[in-house]
């Protein structure tokens, strides 16, 4: 769309620029007592649109910038939650009541069936426990389930005791509920500027409709006071 807009300003700049500013186009036209005085509309339309194309620009811009550092700050965040995750499971794997508490839980091999080893080629991976599956796949579901996951770490001394040996002691916990505000603070920041993105985009389409409404006529009456004049088609930027 922004293609189109932009080929269509060039021809709108080449049919007022050069019926107004080039000397021979502009006696010709006025020979023929063609109204010269109405094409400053389309000059004052083209500034508008030049504005709009800009702040377009602008728009675009800001959302793929917070989009990337939103996506990098998401993946960074959740590897190091999820080592967190990890620690949590491994050092309260004896402990499924506060593994539950902190929202993780584990399946345990069938009664009467004995965990299967790596060498038993029977092995079969449901066999073994396992932990559930990482819910993190959004940033809403990072940040809603991180934090239900630390606050009750912070609350429980036992849970604290158990994670220190693996290298998170409380002030780290407490980071990574900094981080998440952090990440929340960026998705807000990058769905504003998806909505003013949208904005952007409605305004171009409206803009170029105007441009359209206002160029062709404008085009064809033009060609029509020129005909004869190939040249003059030529620099008009009409095709002769």
């Amino acid at each position: 769309m922004m293609s189109s807009l932009s080929k269509l300003l060039h021809l709108v700049q080449l049919l007022v620029g050069n019926a107004l500013g080039d000397p021979e186009v502009k006696a010709f036209l006025e020979g023929k007592r063609f109204p010269l005085d109405r094409l400053s509309e389309g000059k004052k339309l083209f500034d508008e649109a030049q504005g709009v194309v800009v702040r377009g620009e602008v728009a675009r811009g800001r959302k793929m910038t917070l989009t990337r550092m939103l996506q990098e700050f998401f993946l960074g965040l959740r590897e190091e939650m999820r080592q967190l995750r990890f620690a949590l499971r491994t050092a309260l794997r004896e402990r499924r009541d506060l593994l539950a508490r902190v929202g993780i839980s584990i399946r345990i091999p069938r009664r009467g069936k004995a965990e299967p080893t790596a060498s038993d080629p029977a092995a079969k991976p449901e066999d073994a426990p396992t932990p559930s599956k990482n819910p993190w796949s959004t940033v809403e579901r990072l940040v809603s389930g991180g934090r239900a996951m630390i606050r009750v770490a912070l609350d429980e001394p036992e849970i604290l005791a158990a994670v220190e040996p693996y290298g998170f002691t409380k002030e780290d916990l407490d980071g990574f509920l900094a981080k998440l505000d952090e990440l929340e603070r960026q998705d807000r920041d990058q769905e504003g500027a998806k909505g003013s993105r949208q904005v952007a985009t409605s305004e171009l389409h409206a803009i170029e409709r105007r441009v359209r409404n206002w160029y062709f006529p404008w085009r064809d009456r033009i060609q029509g006071a020129v005909r004869g004049k190939p040249e003059f088609l030529v620099k008009l930027g009409i095709s002769a």
